[in-house]
C-alpha cells in the first residue's frame, strides 16, 4: 500500500479503547492536549472523560474541525513576549481558503508559536498530551519535544508506536529518560488501512512519561486488551 499523505492513519477505535481501559480513571484530572488530532481518532473519545480536551494538528481533516492549526515542531515552551490575536481572527489563506494559524498570519518569518499559544485557544494550559505521533524519525522527535513542552508542567506524555520501538540503541535517552513511567502493551494489532485484507502485521503499544514520577521509581508495565 502507498503511504498516506502527511502520515495520516487514523487510530482504530478498538486501539483507543485500549488506553482508556487504563487511564480512564485518571483522566478526569488531565487538561490533555492532541497535537496531531487527525480526525479526532482519541479527542472525540477523551473530550467528555478529561477535565479539558484541545485538538490541533498541521491541517484540518474531514469529519473532524481542530481546535487550531499548528505545526507542534515549531511551539516552545518559553512563554516569550509576541502580538497575539485570537484564532477566529486570523483571516484566511488566499490559496486554500482556510484558515491560517494566527501566528502565521502576524509574522510569519518572526513569530513562532509557543504554549501560550495552545493555552489560549481553550483556556486552560495543558498538561498531558496524548497522541498516535507521526511514523519513522518523526516519532521520535516528536517524543523528545513533546517531553520539553511538559516538563514545565510537569505533565505527562502518552504516545502509540510500536511494541518494538524502546528496543532502538537510538532511543535510549527516551527510555532511561527518569520521566518515563509506563508500557501499556497491546493485545491486538491496529488495522490502519480500514478494508485492507490479511492479518495486522505490527503490534503496538502505549508509552507514557510523568514528569512528576520520583525518579528512583522504575517504568511499570500494562497489558490492554
Amino acid at each position: 500500500y502507498e503511504r498516506n499523505a502527511l502520515d495520516f492513519y487514523p487510530t482504530p477505535k478498538r486501539t483507543v479503547q485500549s488506553l482508556l481501559d487504563v487511564i480512564e480513571d485518571d483522566l478526569p484530572s488531565y487538561a490533555v492536549w492532541e497535537p496531531f488530532c487527525g480526525n479526532g481518532a482519541f479527542s472525540s473519545v477523551i473530550k467528555p472523560l478529561a477535565r479539558d480536551c484541545v485538538s490541533t494538528d498541521i491541517r484540518a481533516y474531514d469529519g473532524f474541525d481542530p481546535d487550531g492549526l499548528f505545526d507542534f515542531f515549531a511551539i516552545t515552551p518559553h512563554m516569550i513576549e509576541q502580538k497575539t490575536i485570537p484564532f477566529s481572527q486570523d483571516g484566511e489563506d488566499s490559496d486554500t481558503g482556510k484558515r491560517k494559524p494566527y501566528w502565521k498570519a502576524i509574522q510569519p518569518d518572526l513569530v513562532k508559536p509557543t504554549m501560550a499559544d495552545i493555552a489560549n485557544l481553550k483556556g486552560f494550559m495543558p498538561d498531558c498530551i496524548i497522541t498516535n505521533p507521526p511514523y519513522g524519525k518523526e516519532a521520535e522527535q516528536a517524543a523528545r519535544h513533546a517531553l520539553k513542552l511538559m516538563e514545565p508542567v510537569k505533565g505527562i506524555v502518552i504516545f502509540l508506536c510500536r511494541h518494538e520501538w524502546d528496543a532502538a540503541k537510538s532511543r535510549r535517552d527516551l527510555f532511561d529518560h527518569p520521566a518515563f513511567a509506563t508500557k501499556i502493551t497491546l493485545r491486538h494489532r491496529p488495522r490502519w488501512i480500514e478494508n485492507s485484507e490479511g492479518a495486522p502485521r505490527f503490534p503496538y503499544s502505549y508509552y507514557i512519561w510523568d514528569w512528576s514520577k520520583p525518579a528512583h521509581t522504575r517504568p511499570e508495565i500494562a497489558y490492554a486488551a
